[in-house]
C-alpha cells in the first residue's frame, strides 16, 4: 500500500464518531452490557464513541411522575416527558412572542390581520412543535387552550376592564382551540407510522405494547399514555384501539389513504 493511502487510512481510522450516542432501556444492566458491544461494533466500523457524551438512561416508573428523571431527557428537540414538553414548549413560544412585542402594541401602524399572521407563522409552531406525540390529559389540554387564548387577547390588545368571550375571540381571530391541532397532527403522524414497514422501531414498539396489553403491569389506575388517547379518540366512532386484533385492522385502513382518511374525518368531526 502507498505510504500516502496509509496515512489516509489512519487518520481516517483515528476519526471520531461526531454524534452523540444515547441508550435507554429499563434495566440499567442490561445499559451497561450494551453500551460494551454497541461501543466494540461501532470501533469495528472505526467509528469511536465519547464515553463522556454518551447517555444512558433508565426508565423507572415512580408513585409520583415528577419523581421520574427520564421524563426531562431531551430527544430531538422535545422532552420525554409528554407534560415537561409542553412546559418548555409554552416557556419558548412566550419567548417568541416578546421578540415580536414591538409589532404587538403598534396596532394603529400594523393591522389585525397581519399581527394574526405572524403569529401564527412564528409564535404558534414552537408551541405545537411535535405536539402529535403528546398524550395529554382534559386538564391539561384544557390549561394549553388558556395560554394559546391568553396570547391571542395580548395580541389584540384586549384587557381589563374591556372583556371578550372565548367564542367571540375565535371568531374575531379566525382560530380554535389547540386541541384541535394536537388532535390533527397526532392523527396525521399516526396514519404515517401504521403505514411503514412492520420492521421499522415505531411499529415494533406498537406491537409490543399491544401483545403485552393484557398483561397488568402496574396496579392502581392506568396513566394517559399515546395508545390510551388515540383508544379514546376512536371510541367516539365506535371503534377501538386496544388489542393486536385493533392494531392489525388500523393498519390495514391505512395502507389505503381514501379509507384512512375518512376515519381521521370521523374522528375529528365527532371530537
Amino acid at each position: 500500500m502507498p505510504e500516502s493511502r496509509v496515512d489516509e487510512w489512519l487518520s481516517f481510522r483515528n476519526t471520531e464518531y461526531a454524534d452523540d450516542v444515547d441508550f435507554l432501556s429499563s434495566d440499567k444492566d442490561y445499559l451497561v452490557q450494551i453500551e460494551k458491544v454497541a461501543m466494540e461494533r461501532l470501533a469495528s466500523w472505526f467509528l469511536f464513541v465519547n464515553a463522556g457524551k454518551t447517555e444512558r438512561i433508565v426508565f423507572q416508573r415512580c408513585e409520583d411522575p415528577k419523581d421520574e428523571t427520564w421524563r426531562r431527557s431531551k430527544k430531538l428537540g422535545s422532552l420525554l416527558g409528554d407534560w415537561d414538553d409542553v412546559q418548555r414548549r409554552q416557556m419558548l413560544a412566550r419567548v417568541a412572542f416578546r421578540n415580536m412585542w414591538a409589532l404587538w402594541f403598534r396596532r394603529q401602524h400594523v393591522s389585525e390581520i397581519l399581527r394574526l399572521r405572524l403569529y401564527n407563522a412564528f409564535s404558534k409552531p414552537v408551541l405545537l412543535y411535535n405536539c402529535g406525540t403528546w398524550a395529554l390529559t382534559g386538564l391539561q389540554l384544557e390549561k394549553m387552550d388558556a395560554f394559546h387564548r391568553k396570547q391571542l387577547r395580548l395580541l389584540l390588545g384586549v384587557h381589563w376592564p374591556h372583556r371578550i368571550g372565548n367564542s367571540a375571540l375565535y371568531t374575531r381571530c379566525n382560530a380554535h382551540p389547540l386541541r384541535q391541532d394536537i388532535m390533527q397532527t397526532r392523527w396525521r403522524l399516526f396514519g404515517h407510522i401504521l403505514r411503514l414497514p412492520e420492521s421499522t422501531p415505531a411499529q415494533q414498539a406498537m406491537t409490543m405494547f399491544f401483545a403485552k396489553a393484557s398483561v397488568p403491569a402496574f396496579l392502581g389506575r392506568a396513566r394517559t399514555n399515546l395508545p390510551v388517547v388515540l383508544h379514546a379518540d376512536l371510541s367516539m366512532i365506535g371503534k377501538r384501539c386496544k388489542s393486536m386484533k385493533d392494531l392489525c385492522e388500523l393498519r390495514n385502513i391505512a395502507k389505503d389513504r381514501k379509507r384512512w382518511n375518512k376515519l381521521v374525518a370521523r374522528v375529528l368531526k365527532v371530537a
